[in-house]
């Protein structure tokens, strides 16, 4: 059994579920009952870009890096003008470069690197954002992501070697929380509105392979042991900039257990 975590969701500036008010189509008021009022529909591109993801073996040998870039499609329903509730939908594609004693102490005598790429995948996500509290400019949020895809390892490259490679797709899941303490520099009162937050989360993930074993020459079989997160607790940094209360655009930074960029473009209809 495979298992790792190879993705990872980004927090999120915890005031957007207020940032969009408005929307083309869903009047900012459509029932009496403010409880159940919808406030917008709002949706756009959704891009994250995991440059390492801190992974080791079920012994503590760490991969060296781990690339993860997703794009996808986003689309979240506001309620209350205080919770999001979003669907990602896209494509994930993962390359692993680790030493390549992670596929057999005999093929890795002589073979100091090995890069795994899998294809590019659909993957989709679903999530909450909820705005909990605000007190003059700061706002402190809550957020949950749930994200799965079904990976395909395609190649496989070594010094001495490189073949393709015709293995299974995985299954694979992960879950995340997080919270985020937001400060508005620019209220979300006139044309424009600027955001910024920090957050903390903790995640956890699974790909489940079976026995997966695969031969990259007659006389060569390997084996992919089982990986698993280094760290599950990160941070995040990031800002959020819109426009009229119809269009924005967050960009965000995590460490700790990964480096990454996320990238979110939104605009209200």
């Amino acid at each position: 059994m495979l298992s790792s975590a190879l993705f990872a969701l980004p927090v999120g500036n915890p005031q957007e579920p207020m940032f969009y008010p408005d929307s083309f189509f869903l009047a900012s008021s459509t029932t009496n009952y403010p409880l159940f009022d919808i406030g917008s529909l709002h949706g756009g591109f959704y891009g994250d870009y995991v440059f390492n993801r801190n992974l080791e073996d079920q012994e503590g040998m760490h991969v060296d890096v781990t690339k993860v870039y997703t794009n996808a499609g986003y689309l979240a329903l506001n309620l209350c003008h205080r919770i999001d509730l979003f669907a990602t939908a896209g494509v994930t594609e993962i390359k692993i470069q680790t030493p390549t004693c992670f596929f057999g102490s005999a093929f890795a005598q002589n073979q100091p690197y090995a890069l795994m790429q899998l294809t590019n995948a659909f993957s989709w996500s679903l999530g909450a954002r909820l705005f909990l509290l605000q007190w003059r400019c700061w706002g402190v949020g809550l957020e949950g992501q749930y994200l799965r895809s079904n990976p395909k390892p395609t190649f496989f490259d070594t010094t001495f070697a490189q073949a393709p490679l015709d293995a299974p797709h995985m299954r694979w899941k992960e879950w995340q929380g997080g919270a985020a303490l937001a400060y508005n520099f620019i209220a979300n009162t006139g044309c424009f509105a600027f955001s910024a937050y920090i957050g903390g989360k903790w995640a956890d993930a699974r790909l489940d392979a079976g026995d997966f074993t695969f031969d990259i020459s007659p006389f060569t079989d390997l084996q992919f042991q089982g990986l698993r997160a280094a760290k599950h607790w990160g941070y995040a940094i990031g800002v959020t900039s819109v426009i009229n209360r119809m269009c924005g655009v967050t960009v965000e930074g995590r460490f700790a257990d990964e480096k990454a960029l996320h990238v979110n473009m939104q605009i209200a209809f």
